[in-house]
């Protein structure tokens, strides 16, 4: 996160930037929000940590993701603040089935 947020600000004219993640297997997934609208999934980093994606208004997305299946994820990496927590999570862009 250091090394992206050097290139802030980040807005129209200069996007944040958009990271594929290959082959990630999908710890957790669960729906949230007004009739679960939104999508978490959990994945483990190589230290065993848990990384949460999150994707607003997407849960209906005509690929279904289960714990246990595997997928591409197209990501922005953001800091996020959630009762107190700070936490990296990635903000989904766009994820397939693999």
């Amino acid at each position: 996160m250091t090394q992206i947020s050097r290139l802030e600000p980040f807005g129209q004219g200069n996007p944040k930037p958009v990271f594929l993640f290959k082959n990630l297997g999908v710890e957790n997934v669960r729906t949230f929000g007004n009739d679960g609208i939104h999508l978490e999934f959990a994945f483990k980093n190589a230290e065993g940590k848990i990384i949460k994606a999150i994707g607003f208004w997407i849960s209906n997305h005509p690929d279904p993701i289960a714990k246990g299946d595997y997928i591409d994820l197209a990501a922005a990496m953001e800091m996020s603040n959630f009762r107190g927590y700070d936490e990296l999570r990635l903000k989904i862009v766009d994820f397939r089935k693999v």
